[in-house]
C-alpha cells in the first residue's frame, strides 16, 4: 500500500519459527495516548485540528476500501498515529481483510467500543464497519470519550445497535460536526 496517512510494509522474513514484519517507524503517539494527555491537562481539541485529522483518516480509508478493496476491521484511537502538524498514520493491519467488490464479511473481530451494530447483531458487513469506527472516533475527538460505554455488555451492545449516545456541546463545536457524527 502507498498511501502518506497509511503505514508503510517494507518486508516479511522468517528467522525459525518466527516470522518478521518491518515496517516504517512512526514518530508520535497513538490518537489515544493525545486523548489522556489533553484529559489529564484538562484541554480539547479545536475544530480545526478535529477536521485535519478527521479528513486525513478519510482520505485513507477511501484509499484503503476503494484502491484496495481492504476493511480495517479493528479502527480504533490505538491503532491510529498522530505525529509531527497532525500527521496521522492508520497502523496495525493484524485484522484488515481484502475482500471481494461486492462480498460481505462476517468474522466477529475489533474492539466493541468502535463496532457497528452490524458486527454487534453478527450480520454481515463491508466499509461502512470502518466508517462506523471513524465517526465513533470523530465523536472522542470532541469529547474526548467513546460515544458507547457501559460496565455492562448487553447495555452496550444495546446502545451500539440503537446509536444511543450523548450528544456533542454546540457549544465548542459546529453543527457540521454532530452532523457528520450523527450521520
Amino acid at each position: 500500500m502507498a498511501h502518506p496517512n497509511i503505514v508503510k510494509y517494507y518486508k516479511t522474513f522468517l528467522e525459525g519459527d518466527r516470522l518478521y514484519i518491518v515496517m516504517e517507524l512512526i514518530e508520535g503517539v497513538t490518537l489515544a495516548d493525545h486523548f489522556s494527555a489533553l484529559k489529564e491537562k484538562q484541554q480539547k481539541l479545536t475544530e480545526q485540528r478535529v477536521w485535519n485529522v478527521f479528513v486525513q483518516m478519510c482520505l485513507a480509508l477511501r484509499y484503503l476500501h476503494k484502491e484496495k478493496h481492504i476493511v480495517h476491521r479493528d479502527l480504533t484511537p490505538n491503532n491510529i498515529m498522530l505525529g509531527d502538524r497532525d500527521k496521522v498514520t492508520i497502523t496495525d493491519f493484524g485484522l484488515a481483510k481484502q475482500k471481494q467488490e461486492s462480498s460481505k464479511l462476517t468474522s466477529v473481530v475489533g474492539t466493541i467500543l468502535y463496532s457497528c451494530p452490524e458486527i454487534v447483531k453478527s450480520e454481515p458487513y463491508g466499509e461502512k464497519a470502518d466508517i462506523w469506527a471513524l465517526g465513533c472516533i470523530l465523536y472522542q475527538m470532541t469529547t474526548l470519550q467513546t460515544p458507547f460505554y457501559s460496565t455492562n455488555m448487553l447495555s452496550l451492545a444495546t446502545k451500539i445497535v440503537e446509536a444511543v449516545y450523548e450528544p456533542v456541546d454546540d457549544a465548542l463545536f459546529s453543527e457540521r460536526v454532530s452532523g457528520m457524527i450523527k450521520w
